[in-house]
């Protein structure tokens, strides 16, 4: 599979990545396969790690600050939360985590 990289510096300008590729695929698994192998990621360290609105990375906030921004049950069932400094969205590990971590793992090969 052809790969095209380019390397860019701090002194070309204001940049997101170091390397950049272009996606072969036009299947999202697969897209997301190449990207994983090509900058030796682990699939999982940073799942949901960032806002999906923004793209902001998500920051710890503290469990009273979110009681009346997050629905009851989720608040007495969850101890751990996060937001978007950016848009200011509340992040938990609910349903939509999990099934996200499972999709990853099964597009992987990753054993639970």
């Amino acid at each position: 599979m052809p790969q095209q990289t380019q390397k860019r510096t701090e002194s070309d300008g204001p940049f997101l990545f170091h390397d950049l590729i272009l996606v072969q695929y036009d299947i999202y698994m697969d897209q997301l396969r190449q990207v994983v192998e090509h900058f030796s990621n682990d699939p999982l360290a940073r799942i949901l790690t960032r806002c999906l609105r923004s793209n902001e990375p998500l920051k710890g906030i503290d469990r009273s600050a979110v009681r009346e921004r997050v629905p009851p049950h989720v608040y007495e069932t969850r101890n751990d939360f996060k937001t978007c400094g950016c848009c200011g969205r509340i992040y938990w590990k609910g349903t939509h985590w999990v099934a996200s971590t499972k999709q990853v793992m099964r597009i992987f090969g990753i054993q639970e």
